[in-house]
């Protein structure tokens, strides 16, 4: 996020060592921060819309969430007032609630996923752990499974505490034994 040469990018000269970089920060807000949100309806009669309408937003920000970076997990909101629940319906329906907690597998443990829907609706290939993060298959193809179907597989690596980057559990096959020598007297 910082360019090094802005004035190349800019079309006045070549790339150098003695320009400056030019920092572009990247702000986020705290993990646990209260947001509060207030929907008024105009009339008694659109009371009931206003309701709907707070249903619509507290799942979209559960869901989708809000801001920049989403894919990766950043915006994700959960309601202060319910606990947490791990995961949505099979079949990739939205979750009542994201985990306030960040993921609890380390990169290399093992883990029990699920096909679920691509979040953001991209057609990639989407899992979810048992603790409720998800991601995507970073290392060579995903696996060919159907939304709602278990799958093992390896943490690769987590995204900035907001999901997971997965991959293929490689099969561990045991050391051959070594040929025997045989001495010839």
């Amino acid at each position: 996020m910082t360019p090094h040469y802005g004035a190349y990018y800019a079309g006045k000269g070549p790339p150098a060592d003695w320009l400056s970089p030019n920092p572009i920060p990247f702000l986020t807000v705290a993990p646990d921060q209260l947001f509060q949100f207030v929907l008024a309806p105009a009339s008694r009669a659109a009371q009931l819309d206003c309701t709907t309408a707070a249903q619509w937003l507290t799942d979209a920000l559960a869901w989708l969430g809000a801001g920049a970076k989403t894919a990766v997990g950043y915006g994700r909101f959960v309601r202060a007032d319910i606990p947490s629940e791990p995961a949505g319906e099979p079949g990739g329906s939205p979750p009542a609630a994201t985990p306030s907690r960040g993921p609890r597998f380390k990169p290399g443990q093992r883990v029990t996923t699920r096909r679920v829907d691509d979040p953001k609706a991209r057609g990639r290939v989407w899992f979810e752990a048992e603790d409720g993060f998800g991601g995507v298959v970073t290392a060579g193809p995903p696996p060919t499974v159907e939304v709602g179907q278990p799958f093992e597989l390896e943490v690769a690596s987590v995204n900035q505490g907001l999901g997971y980057n997965f991959r293929v559990p490689r099969l561990v096959t045991p050391p051959a034994k070594p040929k025997s020598k045989r001495r010839r007297l």
